[in-house]
Protein backbone atom coordinates (compact mmCIF):
# COMPACT_ATOMS: atom_id res chain seq x y z
CA UNK A 1 0.00 0.00 0.00
CA UNK A 2 2.83 2.39 0.86
CA UNK A 3 4.46 1.71 -2.50
CA UNK A 4 1.22 2.46 -4.35
CA UNK A 5 0.76 5.72 -2.46
CA UNK A 6 4.36 6.72 -3.16
CA UNK A 7 3.97 5.98 -6.88
CA UNK A 8 0.73 7.98 -7.07
CA UNK A 9 2.33 10.96 -5.31
CA UNK A 10 5.37 10.78 -7.54
CA UNK A 11 3.23 10.57 -10.69
CA UNK A 12 0.92 13.43 -9.67
CA UNK A 13 3.84 15.73 -8.77
CA UNK A 14 5.26 15.26 -12.26
CA UNK A 15 1.96 16.37 -13.80
CA UNK A 16 1.97 19.70 -11.98
CA UNK A 17 5.07 21.06 -13.73
CA UNK A 18 3.82 23.28 -16.54
CA UNK A 19 5.32 26.26 -18.27
CA UNK A 20 2.95 27.66 -20.88
CA UNK A 21 4.35 29.69 -23.80
CA UNK A 22 2.28 30.41 -26.92
CA UNK A 23 -0.44 28.11 -25.50
CA UNK A 24 2.10 25.26 -25.48
CA UNK A 25 3.23 23.43 -22.34
CA UNK A 26 6.95 23.45 -23.11
CA UNK A 27 7.52 20.79 -20.43
CA UNK A 28 5.56 18.34 -22.61
CA UNK A 29 6.72 19.51 -26.06
CA UNK A 30 8.53 16.86 -28.08
CA UNK A 31 12.07 17.50 -29.30
CA UNK A 32 12.50 20.37 -26.84
CA UNK A 33 15.27 20.28 -24.27
CA UNK A 34 16.67 23.85 -24.14
CA UNK A 35 15.06 27.26 -23.77
CA UNK A 36 16.34 30.77 -23.17
CA UNK A 37 14.61 33.24 -20.87
CA UNK A 38 15.04 36.95 -20.26
CA UNK A 39 13.03 39.35 -18.18
CA UNK A 40 11.37 42.63 -19.12
CA UNK A 41 10.25 45.31 -16.63
CA UNK A 42 6.48 45.45 -16.30
CA UNK A 43 5.05 48.88 -17.14
CA UNK A 44 4.20 50.99 -14.08
CA UNK A 45 5.35 48.22 -11.74
CA UNK A 46 8.44 46.98 -9.92
CA UNK A 47 7.77 43.46 -11.26
CA UNK A 48 9.21 41.77 -14.35
CA UNK A 49 7.71 39.45 -16.97
CA UNK A 50 9.51 36.59 -18.71
CA UNK A 51 10.13 36.22 -22.43
CA UNK A 52 10.91 32.70 -23.62
CA UNK A 53 12.64 31.43 -26.76
CA UNK A 54 12.33 27.68 -27.22
CA UNK A 55 12.95 27.70 -30.97
CA UNK A 56 9.47 28.80 -31.98
CA UNK A 57 8.77 31.05 -34.95
CA UNK A 58 9.27 34.64 -33.83
CA UNK A 59 6.25 36.92 -33.99
CA UNK A 60 8.36 40.08 -33.71
CA UNK A 61 11.56 41.06 -35.40
CA UNK A 62 14.45 42.47 -33.45
CA UNK A 63 17.31 41.39 -31.26
CA UNK A 64 15.16 39.85 -28.54
CA UNK A 65 11.87 38.42 -29.73
CA UNK A 66 10.57 35.50 -27.73
CA UNK A 67 7.10 34.91 -26.40
CA UNK A 68 5.57 35.86 -23.08
CA UNK A 69 5.29 33.29 -20.34
CA UNK A 70 1.61 33.13 -19.39
CA UNK A 71 -0.43 31.80 -16.52
CA UNK A 72 -4.23 31.67 -16.73
CA UNK A 73 -4.08 33.59 -20.02
CA UNK A 74 -2.16 36.57 -18.55
CA UNK A 75 1.53 37.42 -18.57
CA UNK A 76 3.10 35.95 -15.45
CA UNK A 77 4.78 38.61 -13.31
CA UNK A 78 7.69 37.99 -10.94
CA UNK A 79 9.05 40.10 -8.09
CA UNK A 80 12.55 39.82 -9.57
CA UNK A 81 14.62 37.91 -12.13
CA UNK A 82 15.72 35.52 -9.38
CA UNK A 83 12.07 34.73 -8.63
CA UNK A 84 11.63 33.92 -12.33
CA UNK A 85 14.69 31.66 -12.36
CA UNK A 86 13.33 29.87 -9.27
CA UNK A 87 9.98 29.42 -11.06
CA UNK A 88 11.70 27.59 -13.93
CA UNK A 89 13.84 25.52 -11.54
CA UNK A 90 10.73 24.52 -9.57
CA UNK A 91 8.86 23.57 -12.75
CA UNK A 92 11.21 21.02 -14.26
CA UNK A 93 14.06 23.11 -15.74
CA UNK A 94 17.73 23.43 -14.73
CA UNK A 95 19.72 26.63 -15.21
CA UNK A 96 22.81 25.77 -17.25
CA UNK A 97 24.15 29.13 -18.46
CA UNK A 98 23.74 32.89 -18.10
CA UNK A 99 25.13 35.60 -20.35
CA UNK A 100 24.55 39.30 -20.96
CA UNK A 101 23.54 40.90 -24.26
CA UNK A 102 24.22 44.63 -24.66
CA UNK A 103 22.69 46.90 -27.24
CA UNK A 104 22.56 50.58 -28.14
CA UNK A 105 25.09 53.36 -27.95
CA UNK A 106 26.71 55.06 -24.96
CA UNK A 107 23.78 57.43 -24.54
CA UNK A 108 21.08 54.79 -24.71
CA UNK A 109 22.88 51.52 -23.96
CA UNK A 110 21.14 48.74 -22.11
CA UNK A 111 21.91 45.15 -21.26
CA UNK A 112 19.78 42.09 -20.69
CA UNK A 113 20.67 38.87 -18.89
CA UNK A 114 19.80 35.72 -20.85
CA UNK A 115 19.22 32.56 -18.84
CA UNK A 116 19.59 29.19 -20.59
CA UNK A 117 17.69 26.24 -19.13
CA UNK A 118 17.69 22.50 -19.88
CA UNK A 119 14.62 20.41 -19.10
CA UNK A 120 15.09 17.87 -16.31
CA UNK A 121 14.00 14.47 -17.66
Amino acid sequence: MKKLLFILLLFSSGLSAQIIVDDIDINQAENLSICQVWFVPKTFSSKVTARVDYGQEQKKSGLLGGSALKENGKKKAFNSEVAGVNYFENNGWQLIDTHVVSSGSNDSAYSTSIYTFRIKR
